[in-house]
């Protein structure tokens, strides 16, 4: 039994793709972040899409990163995101 909570939870941490038409690589997103949230609309990126828990939110960029990473305040954790993706958006928010 325990086997298949293991493969669910796997399954669950991988993003969401193919729900959009949006180009998350358009190059005035360079933000790391991007790899793991989508604008709601091409030319607004002030309200973006979690690619894991599918959550839309309003605040950017950097309200999705607060989101990923679990940083208590304005934005609730996101439950589905990778401990990788947290480790990896800490790391740039840091440099």
């Amino acid at each position: 039994m325990s086997g298949e909570g293991e493969s669910n939870t796997q399954t669950n941490t991988q993003p969401l793709t193919g729900t959009s038409s949006i180009s998350i690589n358009s190059s005035k997103r360079t933000d790391v972040a991007w790899k793991h949230c989508t604008p709601v609309r091409e030319n607004n990126t002030n309200e973006i899409i979690c690619n894991y828990c599918r959550k839309v939110m309003k605040g950017g960029i950097t309200r999705g990163k607060q989101r990923l990473i679990g940083k208590v305040g304005n934005v609730t954790a996101c439950l589905l995101a990778p401990e990788a993706v947290k480790v990896e958006i800490r790391a740039a928010m840091d440099d």
